[in-house]
């Protein structure tokens, strides 16, 4: 069974007729601290796929994804001005564009990635994070979180064993002078405004020793990770988000978050679902060191189909290890092309009925999948003749086919010549 169909199932037995009640909600996010890597595809199209089959199920949902510019820029990637240094400890909007045409850093990031999200023709709704901090949406969570600080240090210290001390506050403001928010740290609280200081030196940068009063909502602060995760699922009205396998760890990240959203801010936490990783060469990828190539770069290196059969032939909880060289792309290839002749023209009823349904998930946004039926040349084929100026490609695959090639086999001819060029 289709590891998309599982899940869903899995999740409805759970909301049972609830389910059918309202629009159910589904989120993801992106921090864009860099050109976003590979890795973070996986969990963007298992988000995407799940709300695909719960809409073939006829249940409403909506999806959406958050692009976060509210984290501490925390590092300079190589391909970033090293200059920009002096704006570690900002949150991310208050950094400049690296090119000086966008509004701020991570919106220069999101422009292309978000291009290439939309390219993968997979349904989503894109938000910026700070936008809802700026409507005042976490001003009821913040003061929450301020008013019951000594909870949550509990749930850190049950959960994770990490001790916090007794002066720790679930929340960071921005500092009026230097603008920093990493180096900043919350005196006191009086239930409106925070006493803070900001004095803390973190690994990759200082505070520049201002101390003030100032109100903490209507974007003037973030809450730390664990704690704003939580705060998320109740700002979106979360019914399913999943995430990587190491969040769910032992006293991991969404044990913490999943308890304070219950405990501290009175919501049901959302459907867990996890996922493994998309590894480069069998390492793990990282975008604000420049580690693995970019999502961008994969999605314009493949056709469409292409890129949403390699993402979903798996199941969520295996590891894709993807190498853009070497036989990587000529295999994928070759895979799609033998699950698109088993949906046409196989026999085996329980092979193909699992790999229908990945066909049938590859190709949701056609309006009409039977139009797939066409020639499939050997990847590994169209790339020997590309290196072969004199060679005509369409005479030498209609000699393959037997026939004349239709305007559908042209079509996706024509995809893997630029594939492998």
């Amino acid at each position: 069974m289709f590891w998309g169909d599982v899940i869903v199932d899995n999740f409805l037995e759970e909301y049972g007729a609830e389910a059918k009640k309202r629009k159910l909600i589904l989120r993801d996010e992106k921090t864009l601290s860099g050109r976003p890597h590979v890795g973070s595809l996986r969990s963007f199209v298992m988000h995407a796929v799940l709300s695909d089959v719960l809409t073939e199920k006829g249940v409403d949902n909506v999806f959406h994804y958050e692009i976060n510019d509210t984290d501490a820029f925390d590092s300079v990637p190589d391909y970033v001005p090293a200059e920009w240094k002096e704006h570690l400890g900002k949150r991310l909007k208050d950094v400049p564009s690296p090119d000086g045409k966008e509004e701020n850093y991570p919106l220069y990031f999101a422009e292309e990635y978000m291009r290439a999200l939309i390219d993968s023709q997979y349904n989503a709704e894109f938000y910026i994070s700070s936008a809802k901090y700026e409507a005042g949406e976490y001003d009821k969570y913040i003061k929450l979180a301020l008013d019951n600080k000594d909870e949550i240090r509990e749930i850190y210290r049950t959960v994770s064993g990490s001790e916090k001390p007794e002066s720790w506050y679930p929340c960071q403001v921005v500092c009026d002078k230097c603008k920093k928010i990493a180096t900043t740290k919350i005196i006191a609280w009086d239930g409106k405004e925070v006493e803070y200081s900001c004095s803390a030196n973190v690994k990759y940068t200082q505070g520049c020793g201002h101390t003030g009063k100032k109100s903490p909502f209507g974007g003037e602060a973030t809450m730390p990770w664990k704690v704003e995760w939580a705060a998320k699922f109740c700002v979106m009205d979360v019914d399913l988000e999943g995430a990587g396998k190491d969040h769910y760890a032992a006293g991991g990240s969404r044990h913490v978050s999943n308890k304070i959203c219950k405990e501290v801010f009175g919501r049901k936490s959302p459907f867990d679902v996890r996922h493994e990783f998309i590894l480069m060469e069998g390492a793990k990828m990282s975008s604000s060191t420049g580690i693995g190539a970019t999502a961008v770069e994969l999605e314009q290196l493949l056709p469409t189909h292409i890129f949403r059969f390699m993402m979903i032939q798996k199941d969520v909880m295996k590891t894709i290890n993807f190498q853009p060289d070497g036989d990587t792309v000529p295999v994928l290839f070759d895979q799609y092309d033998k699950v698109c002749d088993d949906y046409f023209y196989g026999k085996d009823e329980d092979v193909k009925a699992h790999k229908n349904r990945i066909f049938e998930l590859t190709h949701s946004y056609e309006e009409n999948i039977a139009d797939m039926d066409r020639y499939l040349p050997r990847f590994s084929l169209v790339s020997f003749y590309v290196q072969m100026p004199h060679v005509n490609i369409y005479q030498k695959v209609r000699e393959l086919k037997e026939d004349e090639l239709t305007d559908a086999d042209k079509a996706e001819l024509e995809l893997r010549i630029e594939c492998a060029k």
